[in-house]
Parts: C-alpha cells; sequence; structure tokens
C-alpha cells in the first residue's frame, strides 16, 4: 500500500534573493483546488524515464491531466498524470502549475514607435463592453502554427470561425468566469504563435488568446472585464 507523507510540504528562505528575468519569474498561489479534467503543466529536473537513470541539465515540463476524487481519495492530495506522463524520480518539490492560475490577468497595452498605417490591410475595430454568450460565433487570427504537426508558421495570417464555450466546458475555475473567455474545439482553435491575437464576435474584439493547446480550447483574457483597465492605460501611455 502507498503512503502519502502527511503535510508534506515547506517553506524556504533563500540566503540570496532570486533574480527576476526571463528565467526566473514569481507565480501566483492557487486558493481553490482545480477541477478533474483541468489540464496543468508539470516541471522538474527529476528523470525523464524510470529507464533513464540520468538527471536533466534543462528544466523539463509536461502538460497533465488532473484527476477525479474518485481516483484520488485524500482531500489533502491533488492527483494528475498518467503512466506515460507524470513525474519520476527527482521531481519532489516541484510544481503543478493549472494554465488559469499560471496566466492571470495575461493582457498588456503597447505604444508603437511609429502610427500604424490605416487601409485595406490594418484597420481599428472596437472593444466589447459585454462578453459573448455561449454558443456565439467568433473569429480567431494569428500567426500561428496551422498544425501541432507543421513546426513552420504560416507567412500569411490565419483566421478561423469558432465557438464560445460556457466556462463549465472549458475547465475554468469560479473565481476567474468574468476574466476569462473559451472557445474552439478540437481542428479549430488557437496554436502556438498565436498568443496575443484576438477573439472578433460582432466586429468587436471580446478576447486577446491566453493560454491553451493546439488540440482543444483555448482561453482568451476578457476584454470586457478589462475594458476600463485597456482605457486607462491608453490614457496613461499619451500623457
Amino acid at each position: 500500500m502507498v503512503k502519502h507523507h502527511n503535510a508534506d510540504i515547506a517553506v524556504l528562505r533563500l540566503s540570496n534573493p532570486v533574480k527576476i528575468g526571463p528565467s526566473a519569474q514569481t507565480i501566483a498561489l492557487a486558493k481553490y483546488a482545480p477541477p478533474a479534467g483541468a489540464q496543468a503543466l508539470l516541471t522538474g529536473w527529476g528523470w525523464i524515464s524510470p529507464f533513464v537513470k540520468e538527471a536533466p541539465i534543462i528544466l523539463q515540463g509536461i502538460n497533465v491531466t488532473i484527476l477525479s476524487s474518485d481516483e484520488c481519495t485524500d482531500e489533502k492530495i491533488i492527483c494528475a498524470g498518467s503512466k506515460e506522463k507524470t513525474a519520476c524520480k527527482g521531481d519532489s518539490g516541484g510544481a503543478l502549475v493549472v494554465n488559469n492560475q499560471a496566466f492571470l490577468n495575461d493582457i498588456a497595452v503597447l505604444r508603437l514607435s511609429n502610427p500604424v498605417k490605416i487601409g485595406p490591410s490594418a484597420q481599428t475595430i472596437a472593444l466589447a463592453t459585454y462578453a459573448p454568450p455561449a454558443g456565439a460565433q467568433a473569429l480567431i487570427t494569428g500567426w500561428g502554427k496551422i498544425s501541432p504537426d507543421v513546426e513552420e508558421k504560416p507567412i500569411i495570417l490565419q483566421g478561423i470561425n469558432v465557438t464560445i464555450l460556457s466556462s463549465d466546458e472549458c475547465s475554468i475555475f469560479p473565481w476567474l468566469y468574468e476574466k476569462i473567455i473559451c472557445a474552439g474545439s478540437k481542428g479549430k482553435t488557437a496554436c502556438e504563435g498565436d498568443s496575443g491575437g484576438a477573439l472578433v464576435v460582432n466586429n468587436q474584439v471580446v478576447g486577446v488568446v491566453s493560454t491553451g493547446k493546439c488540440d482543444g480550447p483555448t482561453k482568451y483574457v476578457s476584454v470586457p472585464y478589462y475594458h476600463q483597465w485597456i482605457l486607462g492605460a491608453v490614457d496613461e501611455l499619451y500623457l
């Protein structure tokens, strides 16, 4: 019988502060356990296989699925992974990160060094003030991969029609319902390189690509939720 270590967690104080930058970032602590079926990222320096008894020199990561309480009965424990996609020896203490928590407030406003010339290939678009209902049709555009199996990215802007999903269909935490819009399905979704792209409903931007997989729904930062913040950020940039 497998026994879990009771209260197997600790907080450390480092002798020297970590330099925050591209290779080291802070991250929010979750307040609620993720629902079964949610996608998570597992990272660590452990063995990449039980048959390869050497630790990697580059941080490894893999996407795993959160399991149900029936598969993991201890309320103090969250279970995730499968036989082929899981942690291994040396990964103890590594983080299990759910995308919703890792990409909170994943939105920015940029001021360009030169203005964009408005014309046939570049137009302005309105910002939505209300989130679209589940079932609404939307358009996503981007320069990302057209398939998870095709490494080359397109040289022409791509676009596809997708359906807005409900929060339940996209495993969104309750406290993120207003902040995240979910859309797409396997074969009709955003992919690697589409981050920051627009989700458009009725000629208004309702979302910005945040996170997801190339073979399933994508999570978008809700433009209606951040509408006032966006306008305030624009005002500050032009003071």
